[in-house]
């Protein structure tokens, strides 16, 4: 399943809290980041922090503030 697919479904599941949904999204994020390696390319890393900017947003739109700060952080 495509990023946007899951990130939107973990997103609009309301049998869950806010809190438990945005766990969720950053676990896929660090499964992402915990995946990259010495032998991991420059498209397959720009790739992983799309996906994270992806989640982010996600993030922001369940909790303004957390998701604004992933994303100024992740801007550096």
């Amino acid at each position: 399943m495509e990023i946007n697919n899951i990130v939107q479904s973990i997103s609009e599941d309301q049998s869950k809290t806010v809190k438990e949904r945005i766990d969720e999204l950053l676990a896929i994020d660090k499964a992402n980041h915990t995946n990259i390696g010495i032998d991991t390319s420059k498209d397959e890393k720009k790739e992983i922090y799309a996906q994270s900017r992806i989640i982010y947003k996600a993030i922001k739109g369940l909790d303004k503030e957390t998701g604004d700060l992933f994303l100024r952080t992740s801007d550096k």
